[in-house]
Parts: C-alpha cells; structure tokens; sequence
C-alpha cells in the first residue's frame, strides 16, 4: 500500500476431509488490519482454526485453536517491484483425541488423550511484483 494507507480483511477458508473411512470437516477464519509507516507495512491479524475428523473403529479428533500473526513488509526497490516480507507466528489451543483400535486378540480397544497446542513461526520470503506477464 502507499504510504500513510491503511487496509483490512476478514477472511475465511473451510473444507472437508472424506477419504476412505476417515470422514471431517476443517477450517479457519481471520480478521486483520495494516498501516503503510513508509519505511515498512506492518500486518497484524487475529484468527481461530479447527478440524473435526472421524476416524476408523469409533475413533474422532477435535482440535481448536487461536492464533496471532504479525508481518512486516520492507521495499527492498519500489522502482521494481521488490519487497521482502517477514512474519511471526503463534498458536495455541486444545485437542480431544479418541483412537479406536484392535489389539492383538482381535477385540476393538481404545485410548484418549487431551493435549495443549503450541505452535510458532518465523517466515521470510521476496516478494517480486509483476515478475511475469503473460498476454492471454
């Protein structure tokens, strides 16, 4: 964006998973906002995920999370379109897992397990606009 401008989102994405005997559903949602300080953008977005999954043998996973993202974009050469981007991540939320199986006697069997989730990121990249063109 030019500098001084600022932008928003929300944006969402949501799917399922039905290979086989394993049957879910999965998604995420994401609000977020960003100013032009002239010498970088910086993002900052809020957002929740999920995936519900049933599994063989009466076995399911439900897994909810929250994360925080923030990015910083840097013009590396504005006259050519060049930027390099740099992000931090964290999640964090809780996992109910249920797992059916047969043990050695051929009888069903199950465990449990209720986990914390702890995930973080770095990330950087080039961001190169309008490297290619192509006339269609």
């Amino acid at each position: 964006m030019a500098v001084g401008e600022k932008t928003a989102w929300i944006a969402g994405d949501w799917g399922r998973d039905d290979h086989g005997n394993h049957h879910g559903s999965l998604g995420v949602t994401e609000i977020g906002g960003g100013y032009n300080f002239g010498p970088a953008q910086v993002n900052l977005s809020i957002g929740k995920n999920w995936a519900k999954q049933n599994l063989v043998f009466g076995g399911n996973i439900d897994a909810d999370g929250q994360y925080l993202m923030a990015e910083g974009i840097i013009p590396i050469s504005e006259d050519h379109g060049l930027f390099a981007t740099i992000s931090a991540y964290g999640q964090w939320g809780k996992v109910d897992i249920h797992r059916g199986y047969l043990n050695l006697g051929g009888t069903e069997d199950a465990s449990s397990a209720n986990p914390d989730i702890h995930t973080w990121g770095l990330r950087a990249r080039l961001d190169w606009e309008n490297a290619f063109a192509a006339k269609l």
